[in-house]
């Protein structure tokens, strides 16, 4: 009669006090409506007959032993067995859904598996089935307990039960999986089933993450001021940062689902963090880092952030999460409790659907969300229940759900958000149960069927869902052969906008530059403090600012008149490879698809050119081919792009056309019916500057930053690739007030003590590269000190050989070698970074020298 095991697992506080819970019932349960065992509830039997709590009398003892019927009422299973209305069980249906824009993603649970975690806290073994297993009816018409149908108490450990989840999934037009992220104090938690789906690529499920970033409670509500906190969630830097490489691999899974080319990430609670704002600027510069275009944010509207939109936490957009900011009318009084003490809440279905149906768009992209059913008894003794659903009201919510998003949302953001696919401890799960069976998932591929219906049925619908305009953005270094790929772009049609720069006698053909684009670039460099000759260092994501970002919708208006609405357009402007992380966040705002060619050209013909145009130094040029180069190859890696020589578009324009085409996913141009125009275009005449090998005194990294581009051209960007693109970026940014006055001509001079104390000063012009000193001193007495100082600060010096000859024509060696270099090297390289940068030659007493003679290299010549 008395269930020990069940009356511990009702009453937690029992088992952590380690009391005796038989002794407990009988002196303190019994009169907290507790109940003994499954076939006694106790609530129920004082509220059907209060004269035996009035009289005092065991009730207990009364049902087991009392024979008249007015004392001894029903055993509760049979009104569990009166309660299981028979009929209401559906078999599946199969039905075809026609294509649809719609894109349903069911949130998912991955509780259901042991894990350390769990067995630590609830004991050994423990997972959600425990709580659902032991939900018991509140009131007549009560669901519970909620026993699954056909996949049974399933364990997440077995990739056979992920197959049949997702099969089930997708034969119902649920599009994707939204998996709940557990990552608590800086290590993932709960994570065997995400891991089991990630090893196997098989499963083919479009799928997206919802970090659930609170804190892990003990009333499982995130709230860490009731009960206690089992896992604490830390949101600072080291986490956020561990939590990125955590998904990492996820966001480049190809089933992982992107908006605009971004992965969707969701966050459950963005008020948790000190400054959002700031995270989201954390990732973003990883997703950078690790090839990624930005993360698409969305921010969950729950009851915890209710008075803040997207934009308050820099996300891109939010999902409604119901039961959280629905209706709650409450039906409580309709029902007839078990236990009159009962401290939760019953809620009216039907009114939360009505609500949702009358929905009014928010000044910010929502994504809207749904409710199958919702009941957490399971979960909480003061549980929340919104009582009324059927599948019949799903399906006609989730069809309105279909039109509100159709209707104001374009084609590519058509997402709803099911909440969710197996909640059980919650009460809402799509997943076939023992009670309606498949009539959820019935209902969800009914309500797709309806919307694809209605939407051949009502043209208005379509107004949202043009496909995004594609802009091919031509970066790269000036005089690198930019205006030649757009120029053979022009020649088969593409549109280059109204107004082009016209040719100018240093460039004959064209620039095929536009002209108000060209003229705002040039205000927004003079507004940031530079211009396009200046290698300046802008600030870590100085295209965030407030003051900049209000230039966004003046180069809005000049793309909206300058390039027709429909067509795929090309903007050509070497002044955007450093300015292109503010023109992506243009092309988001404007929904605009940007792919890029990256021209590029031997550095030393660039360096030559600039010189002839510009009267640039060498130095300046090649630090500006550096910079350009450098920028448009890290903020477009998580583009659509490709690396494209000036060389080989000269020697073959109509290749380079076609392999632009494949590389950027554009219709192959009609190359034979312009192959005259293609062909025609070219003058390599006009190729003023050739250098067929690397300069032998270049900057370092500009030759080997130019064949990784060079053995890059021809593919997708390799690891090792990137990863020497960011070495070489590394390197250069760090050392790039080093190399300004490359090419300098720079002052050395040789200073000698004799043995009677006079100093004696000669200099000599020397400039980076190549350098010998060969000085006869004409001195008649012998010497004590030869001091060598190249006149600059900051200097790499490649001392190759020195000789100091006697009168004789012998060779001398110091006593000693002393130098005031910051770093030696064992191949005599000298890295000074003092303010008189000198290498002097000791000798114990003084000799006779007739000839000082030195071999060196400048590798580079600071300020």
């Amino acid at each position: 009669m008395f269930d020990t095991e069940l009356y511990l697992s009702s009453n937690h506080e029992v088992d952590r006090m380690n009391l005796n819970p038989v002794v407990h019932y009988l002196f303190y349960g019994r009169f907290q409506g507790k109940s003994p065992g499954p076939l006694f509830f106790t609530a129920f039997y004082v509220n059907t007959d209060p004269a035996s709590e009035k009289n005092g009398i065991f009730r207990l003892f009364q049902w087991m032993f009392h024979p008249s019927r007015e004392f001894r009422q029903k055993p509760f299973y049979e009104i569990l067995q009166e309660m299981d209305t028979p009929g209401s069980y559906e078999p599946e249906k199969i039905i075809e859904i026609p294509e649809t824009s719609i894109k349903p993603i069911a949130f998912y649970l991955p509780q259901f598996h042991p894990f350390d975690e769990n067995d630590r806290f609830w004991g050994k073994g423990f997972t959600e089935w425990h709580n659902v297993a032991r939900a018991l009816p509140l009131f007549h018409g009560h669901h519970q307990p909620k026993i699954p149908g056909t996949l049974g108490f399933y364990d997440l450990r077995s990739v056979e039960v992920l197959k049949k989840q997702i099969s089930l999934a997708r034969q119902h037009g649920i599009y994707g999986f939204c998996f709940h992220h557990y990552f608590l104090g800086g290590k993932p938690v709960m994570r065997a089933p995400f891991d089991l789906f990630m090893q196997h690529k098989e499963l083919k499920m479009p799928f997206c993450l919802n970090w659930a970033n609170e804190p892990w409670t003990v009333r499982w509500d995130g709230n860490r001021n009731r009960e206690g906190v089992l896992l604490d969630q830390l949101h600072d830097d080291q986490e956020n940062r561990a939590f990125f490489m955590d998904i990492l691999p996820a966001l480049k899974d190809s089933r992982y689902i992107h908006i605009d080319g971004r992965p969707l990430l969701l966050i459950y609670r963005p008020g948790l963090f000190p400054d959002f704002k700031k995270t989201v600027a954390l990732w973003n510069r990883q997703c950078l880092e690790n090839g990624i275009r930005n993360l698409y944010i969305v921010m969950v509207r729950t009851l915890f952030d209710k008075e803040n939109g997207p934009d308050f936490y820099g996300c891109d957009a939010a999902v409604e999460f119901p039961p959280h900011l629905v209706p709650r009318l409450s039906v409580r009084d309709q029902v007839t409790l078990f236990d009159a003490g009962f401290k939760g809440y019953v809620y009216d279905y039907k009114a939360v659907v009505n609500d949702s149906m009358t929905f009014v768009k928010p000044g910010f992209t929502l994504f809207r969300g749904i409710i199958p059913q919702w009941d957490n008894t399971a979960r909480n003794k003061a549980a929340t229940i919104y009582y009324g659903s059927t599948p019949e009201l799903y399906q006609k919510w989730l069809t309105e759900l279909g039109r509100y998003t159709e209707k104001n949302l374009p084609a590519n953001k058509q997402f709803i958000f099911i909440n969710a696919w197996n909640e059980w401890a919650e009460g809402a799960c799509l997943e076939p149960d023992h009670k309606f069976g498949y009539a959820y998932l019935n209902a969800t591929s009914g309500a797709l069927h309806e919307m694809a219906v209605n939407r051949t049925m009502d043209p208005k619908i379509d107004t949202m869902n043009a496909k995004n305009r594609k802009c091919i953005c031509i970066i790269g270094m000036h005089r690198s052969g930019t205006s030649t790929i757009s120029g053979l772009l022009h020649t088969i049609g593409l549109d280059l906008g109204r107004n082009i720069i016209p040719p100018r006698y240093d460039n004959p053909k064209g620039f095929f530059e536009n002209i108000p684009v060209n003229h705002f670039n040039d205000k927004l460099l003079s507004k940031l403090g530079g211009a396009w000759h200046d290698t300046m260092f802008l600030g870590d994501y100085w295209w965030e600012n407030e003051e900049i970002q209000t230039e966004r919708t003046k180069v809005t208006a000049i793309i909206n008149e300058e390039f027709y609405p429909d067509a795929t357009f090309v903007i050509k402007d070497p002044r955007i490879s450093i300015l292109l992380p503010f023109y992506l966040k243009v092309f988001e705002m404007n929904h605009i698809d940007p792919c890029f060619i990256i021209c590029f050209r031997n550095p030393f013909e660039v360096a030559a050119s600039l010189k002839t145009r510009d009267n640039l130094p060498g130095s300046s040029a090649l630090l500006l081919w550096m910079d350009h180069t450098l920028k448009a190859e890290l903020y477009s890696r998580p583009y659509p792009r490709m690396f494209l020589n000036y060389h080989d578009v000269l020697s073959d324009p109509a290749g380079a056309l076609h392999r632009v085409a494949g590389a950027l996913h554009l219709p192959d141009p009609e190359i034979r019916e312009n192959l005259d125009q293609i062909n025609g275009f070219i003058d390599t005449k006009l190729r003023n500057q050739i250098a067929n090998n690397p300069h032998p005194n270049e900057i370092p990294l500009v030759n080997e930053l130019y064949n990784v581009m060079e053995q890059e051209k021809t593919g997708e960007l390799t690891r090792q690739a990137m990863d020497c693109f960011d070495r070489i970026r590394k390197e250069f940014y760090q050392n790039l007030n080093f190399y300004h006055g490359w090419d300098r001509e720079m002052e050395t001079t040789i200073q000698i003590v004799t043995g009677s104390g006079q100093l004696i000063s000669t200099s000599f012009k020397t400039s980076r590269g190549s350098n010998q000193i060969d000085f006869k001193p004409d001195i008649k007495e012998p010497l004590s000190l030869i001091m060598v100082k190249p006149l600059n600060q900051k200097t790499v010096v490649n001392i190759k050989s020195v000789l100091l000859q006697g009168s004789d024509g012998a060779s001398v060696s110091p006593d000693r070698q002393k130098s005031n270099a910051t770093l030696v090297t064992k191949d005599q390289i000298y890295i000074f970074n003092t303010a008189l940068p000198e290498i002097t030659f000791h000798f114990t007493s003084p000799v006779e020298i007739s000839r000082i003679f030195i071999d060196f290299t400048y590798l580079s010549i600071g300020g």
